[in-house]
C-alpha cells in the first residue's frame, strides 16, 4: 500500500523549508542593512517606532531581524531535519511553527497596512498547519502495527470467536485485545472490493453513505457459542463488510457482543440496533471506543 504519510510529509517538508529559508533570508537582509533598504522596507520603519520600547528595540531592523530568525527560521529548520529523519516530533513542531507564523502575521497586519506579502504568508500558515495535521493523522494510522504473536491467549477457547474488519489496524488491535482477554478465535473479514489507501477510503465512504453491504469472502460462525463483532464506524454507520457479514449470518449466531470503534465523540446506539436487526438477535454486551491519532479509550456502553 502506498504511504500517504510519506507523501504528506514531503509536502510538509516543502512548507517548513520554504518558510524557514525565507525567514533566514529576511533576517539576514535585516542584519546586513539595518535601515531596511535591501528589502525595500525603509518606509515601514516609522510604524515600528511608535511601539512600546521603540527607543531600545525598533530604531532599526536589528531586533526585528533577530526575532524573525528565532521565531520563524530556527523552529522550521529544526522541524525539517526531524521530518527528514522521519520523526513524529517533526510533525508536532511543524504545527507549532504554523501557529507561530500565524501569530507573527496577525501582529504585522495590526502594525502595518495590508500588503501582498503578509496576506500570502497568512494563507501559508494555514496550509502548513493543515498539512501537518494530515501528516500526523497518516503517521498515526500507518504506524499502528500490532504484534499478533504477543496475544498468546487468543485462539485457546474454540467456542468463542472475535470477528472484525479493519482498514488501518485500529479495530484490529482492539479485536486482538478482546480475543486475548477471552481466549476467542480471531476471524478477519476480507472484502473483495478495494479498501486500501486513499482511493479505498473514498470507495468505502461511498458504500457507507448509501449503507450498502460490501462483498466479503464467506465466513460461517454457526459452530461458535459466542461471537464478538468488532466494527469501525464509517460515516456514522457500521462498516460495509460487517453489514454483509451480519446479513450472511442472520439466525446463525447464538450469543453476540458488539465492539464499535470511531473517531467522532458521539453515541452509536443506532448502530447496535441495526446489527441486532440484521442478525435477528439481541446483543449480550456492547462497547464503544474512541480512537484519535493512535490513542484509544473506551467511551460508552
Amino acid at each position: 500500500m502506498r504511504s500517504r504519510w510519506k507523501k504528506t510529509s514531503l509536502a510538509l517538508l516543502f512548507w517548513d523549508l520554504f518558510i524557514g529559508l525565507g525567514a533566514l533570508y529576511g533576517a539576514a537582509m535585516m542584519e546586513l542593512a539595518p535601515d531596511g533598504h535591501l528589502l525595500r522596507m525603509e518606509s515601514l520603519l516609522p510604524y515600528f517606532q511608535v511601539l512600546p520600547l521603540a527607543e531600545y528595540l525598533y530604531q532599526d531592523y536589528v531586533f526585528p531581524g533577530m526575532a524573525l530568525f528565532l521565531v520563524n527560521c530556527v523552529p522550521n529548520l529544526i522541524a525539517s531535519v526531524l521530518l527528514i529523519r522521519r520523526k513524529k516530533a517533526g510533525i508536532i513542531l511543524s504545527m507549532v511553527c504554523s501557529m507561530l507564523l500565524n501569530a507573527w502575521i496577525v501582529i504585522q497586519l495590526v502594525i502595518f497596512p495590508s500588503n501582498f506579502l503578509s496576506n500570502s504568508y497568512f494563507v501559508f500558515s494555514f496550509i502548513q498547519f493543515f498539512t501537518a495535521y494530515a501528516a500526523l493523522v497518516f503517521y498515526s494510522q500507518e504506524h499502528n502495527v500490532i504484534d499478533r504473536d504477543a496475544y498468546r491467549n487468543a485462539g485457546k477457547d474454540r467456542t468463542r470467536a472475535v470477528v472484525y474488519f479493519s482498514r488501518l489496524g485500529t479495530t484490529e488491535r482492539i479485536a486482538y485485545e478482546e480475543a486475548d482477554r477471552t481466549g476467542a478465535v480471531i476471524i478477519k473479514l476480507e472484502s473483495t472490493e478495494r479498501t486500501e489507501g486513499t482511493l479505498g477510503f473514498w470507495w468505502c465512504g461511498r458504500f457507507a453513505m448509501h449503507r450498502w453491504p460490501m462483498p466479503i469472502k464467506p465466513v460461517d460462525v454457526s459452530a461458535f457459542d459466542e461471537v464478538t463483532i468488532c466494527t469501525p464506524m464509517w460515516v456514522f454507520h457500521i462498516s460495509a463488510p460487517v453489514r454483509q457479514f451480519c446479513i450472511d449470518n442472520r439466525g446463525k449466531i447464538k450469543k453476540v457482543n458488539f465492539i464499535l470503534t470511531h473517531f467522532q465523540p458521539v453515541s452509536y446506539r443506532g448502530a447496535v440496533k441495526e446489527m441486532e436487526n440484521l442478525l435477528g438477535i439481541r446483543h449480550t454486551s456492547a462497547s464503544s471506543y474512541g480512537t484519535r491519532l493512535g490513542k484509544t479509550r473506551e467511551r460508552w456502553f
